[in-house]
């Protein structure tokens, strides 16, 4: 479907894993994030029971506690907002070349509703306080200390246990917070769950956070809709597609906007950067005994999408390849490669040659073809063309 696109080439990309540890050790991200939870633990103080409230693998090994996983989102977000950002730099999405125009058009689309995302990471996972349970297998150290199923120990008494359990195996091993969700769960094989918690976290319990945390943002009636449409079915957008390409779902989720009276498309746009956010950037998933990034769920609603409403795909391409047309043009004028100014420079009438050497210029900047090909003898324009190639695949990744 994407023949077309080009070849990338040259270009230095990063796992997602590596990237955000490097994010999440000391970055403008980072602080950016945690300011964000200061902020607004300071409105809404529920919010800071996330740093106390369990996690764990193998769907959460980020860290032993829910703000683990809200952090990660929240420097992700800050990340990826970034002008000097290309999603497209990261191994995991570079190597798929059909979804190019959906990841690059989704990071915009990330920025554009960067307040209503901000809203929705830390609002999409409140109820999971209410709903907390653990449970362990029989003969396990984690049943042992109380946490199987139907277990009669007080809720508070097991959060008390569960967190002075991991702060023990914390000051054993001096590890971080990944690898310490780790070594808690092999030690203590605990899972924790949260059944039904997005559609408590969506209810009527929560409605005064939902709305302090978007005036917060100053979300507009439109967004605070969407906001809640969101949270409520965060889980089943995981849920439609974590085992394969289901359009069905699509038309699903699209009839649940309607209901709403919230435009489709932008109801799927904003589900698709909350689902990315969510599952891609904001958990570690540990399989096999190795730390993994699961694209699936994500990858799964893009392709979803492309059979279930086709338009969507074309609209993305077709803004995707004007914003390729328009960053090739402001290469060429950063480097003094107007076309108009170049054929001057060379004597090149009007006519079919100026098509191709436009073209072979072309070729040239995205490493397509050798400057050897460029059979001008003109030193200045070649140093150019080369200077020119070296901003093109700086500025692109």
């Amino acid at each position: 479907m994407w023949e077309d696109l080009p070849v990338k080439k040259e270009k230095n990309t990063v796992s997602v894993l590596d990237w955000l540890k490097e994010q999440m050790q000391d970055s403008m991200a980072l602080r950016a994030a945690r300011d964000s939870i200061y902020e607004v633990e300071a409105k809404v103080p529920v919010i800071a029971l996330y740093r106390t409230l369990p996690q764990s693998p193998p769907w959460h090994s980020e860290g032993s506690v829910l703000m683990d996983h809200v952090e990660r989102m929240l420097v992700a977000l800050y990340a990826i907002a970034r002008e000097d950002f290309s999603i497209l730099s990261l191994d995991e999405f570079a190597s798929i070349h059909d979804l190019e125009p959906d990841f690059y058009i989704i990071q915009d689309i990330i920025r554009e509703n960067f307040a209503t995302l901000s809203a929705f990471i830390f609002l999409h996972d409140i109820g999971k306080q209410d709903t907390i349970i653990f449970n362990a297998p029989k003969g396990s150290l984690g049943a042992s200390e109380g946490f199987f199923k139907d277990s009669k120990i007080p809720k508070n008494v097991l959060l008390d246990t569960y967190l002075k359990l991991v702060k023990v195996l914390m000051a054993e091993k001096n590890t971080d917070a990944v690898k310490t969700s780790v070594l808690f769960y092999e030690k203590y094989q605990i899972r924790v769950h949260y059944p039904r918690h997005a559609q408590l976290s969506a209810g009527e319990k929560y409605k005064k956070e939902r709305q302090i945390i978007s005036d917060h943002f100053r979300l507009i009636d439109r967004d605070r809709e969407m906001l809640q449409l969101m949270i409520r079915f965060h889980i089943d957008a995981i849920d439609f597609f974590k085992n394969g390409i289901q359009p069905e779902k699509i038309d699903v989720m699209l009839a649940r906007a309607g209901k709403r009276f919230i435009d489709g498309d932008d109801f799927l746009d904003v589900l698709a950067a909350a689902l990315l956010l969510d599952t891609v950037f904001g958990s570690i998933e540990y399989k096999n005994g190795e730390f993994a990034v699961n694209m699936d769920p994500f990858l799964n609603f893009l392709r979803s999408e492309q059979l279930a409403v086709p338009h969507r795909a074309n609209n993305r391409r077709i803004r995707f390849n004007k914003k390729q047309k328009d960053f090739y043009k402001s290469v060429l004028q950063k480097a003094g490669l107007e076309l108009n100014n170049l054929f001057s420079v060379l004597n090149i009438k009007p006519g079919p040659q100026r098509g191709d050497v436009a073209l072979l210029v072309e070729k040239i900047i995205k490493n397509e073809a050798d400057i050897k090909d460029f059979n001008f003898n003109n030193q200045d324009i070649k140093n150019k063309l080369l200077a020119a190639r070296d901003l093109y695949f700086k500025e692109r990744s």
